[in-house]
């Protein structure tokens, strides 16, 4: 997406797997919903955080939930918070983070899958995606995944911990796609940050 001038869509394709959000509640997400760090008030403030589903905005979450926060605190991705802020620097409270909608990102993220050798994905699986990614890597437990996923069943946790649907997916990319997407990994910080132009495949 980078490649293709669509930084906008890639911040949310990452957005998406750090948190587990559903697609329809980063689409939604505002300028306010992003909360800044708060230097000097303790080591739990000293990362950005989403609030997802305002009450304000008088809309729950799939399961009726208001003022879901989550921190965007992943120890490889802990940088997104600064990407979307900078994004969203001097822009009124009530400006969307995303300016396409749902119909575009879903056309974009299909070529992309297309283009990647593996048709057919949907932005859903992101959040599938960033679950089992989190299991698999231990980055997270099953607790920790399951309060950030705000699943209310441990058996919905549980069918993230099968790898081999994973190992699957990965063994279906090209020999350069799987390159494509290992370069991509490494330096996805500085590219996302405007440091480094982004790899065409």
């Amino acid at each position: 997406l980078m490649s293709r001038s669509q930084k906008e869509m890639a911040v949310k394709v990452i957005l998406d797997f750090d948190t587990y959000m559903r697609p329809g509640e980063s689409i939604d997400l505002k300028n306010k919903h992003l909360v800044r760090p708060v230097k000097g008030a303790g080591p739990q403030f000293r990362w950005h955080s989403i609030i997802v589903r305002d009450f304000d905005e008088k809309q729950p979450d799939k399961v009726g939930v208001f003022d879901n926060t989550i921190a965007l605190n992943s120890a490889d991705r802990i940088w997104i918070g600064d990407v979307i802020s900078t994004m969203m620097k001097g822009k009124d409270k009530e400006a969307k983070i995303f300016s396409f909608s749902m119909e575009e990102f879903r056309k974009q993220f299909g070529e992309v899958s297309k283009i990647l050798g593996i048709p057919g994905l949907h932005p859903y699986q992101l959040r599938h995606g960033g679950a089992a990614h989190d299991l698999a890597s231990k980055a997270r437990d099953h607790a920790q995944v399951k309060a950030r996923g705000r699943w209310s069943t441990d058996q919905s946790v549980r069918r993230y911990t099968k790898t081999g649907k994973i190992q699957t997916l990965l063994g279906q990319l090209s020999k350069g796609s799987l390159e494509y997407c290992r370069w991509s990994q490494r330096n996805l910080k500085s590219v996302m940050s405007g440091r480094m132009q982004p790899k065409r495949l």
